[in-house]
């Protein structure tokens, strides 16, 4: 078993009743996160980060960047292969195989401290935007970006550009009173993801809740060389 990690990420999904189908019920996720550090694998990603949930929507167990179930982006992906920096995201949009169906920011919330957070997904339809009951989903963080969405977004409507940095992780594995990242069905409340190693070990480590840095594609490299190579120039006309 992996060593515990510095992370906590809590969800309740509750469905409203009355609806003549699964499908198209109407649920709403409470969830708690802490939480996810930068590159060095203990400082917490800026207040009000970029971060969504995606949901394996080819139910192939494998989520954008390579990485499984109760895997990482940063110890089993590659983010570079996937992610480039400036990279536009939105709500409905499809990675792969995966669906976007919540964005919203970290607010450092009171409980996890920096680099957590906690809020409420208010108004989700099963059937839209990758969400069934029963199907795996993956937490993904941007640490070096500011959500510029008024509140959380679980709609097409928002959208935002990511910087530099990302993150992402997978749990499947019902441990300590927490149960496997799946989406609920109707009425049901649960709690979901890994606990604070200060509460109870987890099957993750630190490092699955780490930023990766994006490497620069050549062409910015390139772009960057020249730069700097006429102000060099310059400089020697002066």
């Amino acid at each position: 078993m992996k060593s515990p990690i510095k992370a906590l990420l809590s969800l309740s999904l509750i469905a409203a009743m009355g609806l003549a189908s699964t499908a198209s019920a109407t649920i709403t996720m409470n969830y708690f996160f802490g939480r996810a550090f930068q590159t060095d694998g203990s400082s917490p990603i800026q207040n009000n980060a970029l971060w969504i949930m995606l949901a394996d929507t080819d139910d192939n167990n494998s989520f954008y960047g390579g990485f499984g179930l109760t895997q990482s982006l940063h110890e089993d992906g590659d983010a570079n292969s996937v992610f480039t920096a400036g990279q536009s995201l939105s709500v409905g949009q499809v990675l792969g195989g995966d669906t976007i169906f919540a964005m919203g920011g970290f607010d450092n919330d009171s409980f996890s401290g920096p680099g957590g957070t906690a809020g409420s997904l208010a108004g989700m339809t099963l059937g839209t935007n990758g969400l069934a009951t029963g199907r795996e989903y993956a937490f993904y963080f941007f640490g070096d970006v500011t959500y510029s969405g008024s509140g959380t977004g679980t709609f097409g409507a928002h959208s935002q550009n990511i910087g530099s940095l990302v993150g992402g992780f997978q749990l499947n594995v019902a441990e300590n009173g927490n149960v496997a990242m799946v989406i609920g069905a109707d009425i049901s409340s649960e709690s979901h993801g890994a606990f604070d190693p200060g509460t109870a070990p987890g099957t993750l480590t630190a490092g699955d809740f780490t930023s990766v840095a994006l490497i620069p594609e050549p062409s910015a490299l390139l772009l960057t060389g020249l730069g700097g190579l006429m102000l060099l120039r310059r400089r020697r006309n002066d």
